[in-house]
């Protein structure tokens, strides 16, 4: 861009709308990909670190939502219609929430950039959606004002699904249920019968 012949004024709009995005940058899918492959080669404290960068993403989206500053009071269907809104125009994919019990929900998950746009097996290898996670939790802890875990059960980069599954509440809650998973043969509707 030629600034000799540009105005001063829409130079000075530009640097503005420039100042405004500065926070924000752009992160193609296959390179978020790639990240998680990589974390998960390397262990255990990368995937923490790709779960923490997840994690102030979602506390970011939050913080865009109408009525942020006084989000734990924010009604629960329009803080799930502007999240869902904000994650899919982030690229984040298409959340869907529902209650499983007093102390615990479902986060439905579809397009996932991290599970890929292939289906199973085209994204990730068995591991799961640790950045997908981080921004879950961020999200919900954000606005609950308080920490909310995040437990993945179901990736759609690994199994024959249309969507990946995180539980969220009380970390201890959903500690039970990772046991009880883990125990084998067990699926997440008899995990939570099991109290």
């Amino acid at each position: 861009m030629d600034h000799a012949s540009t105005p001063a004024s829409e130079r000075d709009a530009a640097d503005s709308a420039r100042a405004r995005t500065a926070d924000e940058i752009r992160l193609p899918a296959d390179a978020l990909r790639r990240l998680s492959r990589l974390c998960d080669e390397l262990g255990t404290g990368s995937v923490a670190v790709l779960r923490e960068a997840g994690r102030a993403a979602g506390r970011s989206l939050v913080a865009t939502l109408p009525g942020s500053d006084a989000a734990p009071q924010l009604d629960v269907d329009r803080f799930w219609t502007g999240l869902g809104g904000a994650a899919e125009d982030a690229g984040y994919g298409r959340v869907e929430y529902r209650v499983l019990e007093a102390d615990v929900g479902e986060v439905e998950l579809r397009h996932s950039p991290e599970a890929g746009a292939d289906g199973p097996g085209g994204g990730l290898p068995p591991g799961g959606c640790h950045f997908a996670a981080g921004w879950i939790g961020g999200a919900l802890s954000a606005a609950a004002g308080e920490p909310v875990a995040v437990l993945e059960v179901q990736c759609a980069a690994e199994d024959d699904a249309a969507a990946c599954r995180f539980l969220v509440g009380e970390e201890s809650r959903l500690e039970e249920i990772r046991r009880t998973l883990r125990a084998g043969g067990r699926t997440v509707d008899e995990a939570l019968a099991d109290r």
